[in-house]
Formats: C-alpha cells, structure tokens, sequence
C-alpha cells in the first residue's frame, strides 16, 4: 500500500504516544532524541536522571558531567 513504510525500531519507539518529548534550543525532541544530539554534554543515563529528578531540559543538556549547577537557595555555611 501507498500508506506503508518501513522504519526502524528507534523511529518506531520514537513515535509512540508515552515518549516523553521536551523543548531546547527552539526544537521538540523525545529524551532519547535529546540524549543523541551533539549538544548533549553528558551520557544517556546522566541525562536521563538529571531530567527525572527535576532538571531543566538545557541545564541537563549543557551542564558537563561533574559540575553542579547552581542552586537557587545555597546552603548557609
């Protein structure tokens, strides 16, 4: 049929109703699209994580691996 094509696995889990998507740098992306780009500055799983426990979307891209990001409320010393 006209209306039939392949795709590959990723592309099809990519398309599915549950992928997570967030926006960065003006575009729409599923995390594990994120986690591919080139802007992405740390591992899938440290991206990944940092996304689950509340990071922003570009601070979780662009923060290098073994930096902390500034907090809003920094701890008295």
């Amino acid at each position: 049929p006209d209306n039939c094509r392949w795709a590959t696995s990723q592309t099809q889990n990519n398309n599915r109703r549950d992928s997570r998507r967030g926006e960065a740098f003006g575009e729409t992306k599923t995390m594990q699209e994120w986690s591919r780009d080139p802007r992405c500055l740390v591992p899938t799983k440290a991206f990944l994580y940092r996304v689950h426990v509340g990071w922003s979307l570009l601070d979780a891209l662009t923060t290098p691996s073994g930096q902390r990001r500034q907090t809003a409320h920094p701890c008295p010393s």
